[in-house]
């Protein structure tokens, strides 16, 4: 059996290395799809996205900082910035704020090849190709959401440090202008990063621990990994410290809580808290690692579910390969991945992969060389890897992702036929308008649509006697304290006649 396998085998690893003795073909062909899958007419809708949009929408046309109109953003101020220029031109400009996130995902392809090439440099092209054609990676980059504008500024942010701390090490006479000037660039792109998501913090740590590991094994002075973390994290620090301060008192005047809160809302003891935490981190690096697993997780958090079957191997492997890593290379994005990790083991709940899609060029490193040194997997396994996820997200684009958003665009009509039936004051006081069983998606188009915070009893079911208006399915019973303003076929706007009442069960 070997013996037949083995033609194949020996194909793979010659792809595999005529695909790292050329690499410009593979680049161009990744980035050629990062802008195709990219670029687009439709919006895809989320609630975080609808947020973003909302803020984003607010600095572009009327230069404040608003969400839903309520100065209680909630939301990192970097992503909606990065995109707000979008709303100069219309009030949808779904295809110019796709042409943004584009030319991010061709920063964050060329910042993988980079930091590939210096950590991996046998199959940089190749870990590019598969941190870059991963499902999990398009189905965020589709979205309005700060990941890819992350994952770009990240890459950005090492590679600034790392010419910082080369800087600091040639120790030339005449360096020091040098030195000031990547200190400034590697500060600003930190401050950004620290500004599109909070836990990059977690990032000086890790520039530290290198150093510290330099100094160590280079005999180096130990001032280095002290002063240089401490001046390139001190204004990001500060920045992100008076960020929350503000984001609290604002949370204090006009509610929708804050993560501390939502922490602290979770319950439950440590030990309960910090196993179904993680449960769910070790879902989440192998949803992204193993092709065509990202929406397979279980409902409940427990060690007890098929897909930890393999999910547990998995993260074994990544945590080797992060300590070979480590000991192996100087590297900072290694060095931050036990911080970052420990610090969203703190957050027990399932939020789809984005915790680990914040690190994918680290996790796909990771998982490569514990294979490669646990598993002892030739070169040929990379090649597989590729072609598995590259044809698994491929095919979630073409045939789920993309004809779903087509499909989804349909409801802009709806949204516009519902709001010019609703009365402009109405928008003028908070908490007016709740929604029962509609499509999440249309749930999102309508926030979009009104610019106003709509509520779903569903998600807040005592929020139903307070309900002055209310949409749902035409299908659905309409409650003796509504009555019937406008029907678009599919979806009904009433409006309260008589007070409190119950919401009336859904249809079986």
């Amino acid at each position: 059996m070997l013996q037949q396998l083995k033609p194949l085998v020996n194909w793979l690893t010659e792809w595999q290395r005529a695909r790292e003795q050329n690499p410009g073909q593979m680049l161009l062909l990744v980035g050629l799809l990062l802008v195709v899958i990219q670029i687009s007419p439709y919006w895809y809708p989320t609630r975080d996205g609808a947020e973003y949009v909302s803020v984003a929408r607010s600095i572009g046309t009327e230069a404040e900082f608003l969400n839903y109109g309520s100065p209680r953003t909630k939301i990192p101020p970097v992503y909606p910035l990065a995109i707000s220029p979008a709303w100069w031109t219309g009030e949808r400009p779904w295809l110019v704020v796709s042409s943004i996130q584009s030319l991010w995902g061709l920063a964050f392809l060329a910042g993988c090849w980079w930091w590939f090439r210096r950590l991996i440099p046998d199959h940089a092209v190749l870990l590019t190709g598969i941190t870059c054609a991963n499902a999990s990676l398009w189905y965020y980059y589709a979205r309005t959401l700060k990941e890819v504008l992350f994952l770009a500024l990240l890459m950005a942010t090492v590679w600034a440090m790392h010419r910082l701390v080369e800087a600091v090490d040639a120790a030339e006479k005449r360096s020091s202008r040098r030195i000031v000037g990547w200190g400034l660039l590697a500060t600003t792109f930190f401050t950004a990063l620290c500004l599109t998501r909070y836990p990059a913090i977690v990032l000086s740590g890790g520039l530290g621990l290198m150093l510290m590991q330099q100094a160590w094994r280079r005999k180096r002075g130990w001032w280095r990994p002290i002063l240089i973390p401490l001046l390139v994290s001190l204004i990001p620090a500060l920045a992100l410290f008076v960020y929350l301060k503000w984001d609290h008192e604002m949370a204090a005047i006009h509610g929708h809580g804050t993560y501390a809160a939502a922490w602290q809302e979770a319950g439950r003891s440590f030990f309960s808290r910090f196993n179904e935490s993680l449960i769910r981190r070790t879902e989440d690096f192998g949803r992204i690692l193993l092709p065509g697993m990202f929406k397979s997780y279980g409902n409940e958090a427990s060690w007890i579910d098929w897909n930890m079957l393999i999910y547990v191997p998995t993260i074994i492997v990544v945590f080797y390969g992060c300590w070979i890593l480590f000991w192996e290379r100087d590297d900072m994005l290694v060095g931050m991945f036990p911080f970052y990790l420990l610090l969203y083991l703190a957050w027990p709940y399932q939020q789809g992969s984005r915790f680990a899609i914040a690190v994918v060029p680290l996790a796909f490193a990771c998982y490569w060389t514990g294979c490669q040194r646990l598993l002892r997997f030739g070169p040929g396994f990379l090649t597989v890897l590729f072609m598995l996820h590259l044809g698994v997200a491929s095919c979630y684009w073409l045939f789920v992702d993309r004809p779903r958003a087509a499909e989804e665009h349909q409801y802009w009509s709806q949204v516009d036929e519902l709001a010019a039936r609703i009365p402009p004051e109405v928008l003028d006081e908070p908490s007016q308008i709740g929604v029962q069983r509609i499509p999440a998606s249309l749930h999102s188009m309508l926030q979009v649509g009104l610019d106003y915070r709509v509520y779903s009893f569903k998600d807040h079911p005592t929020f139903y006697p307070e309900a002055a208006w209310m949409i749902q399915r035409t299908r659905y019973t309409k409650p003796a304290e509504f009555e019937l303003i406008h029907s678009t076929g599919q979806f009904d706007l009433l409006k309260r006649t008589k007070p409190g009442g119950q919401l009336p069960p859904l249809p079986k």
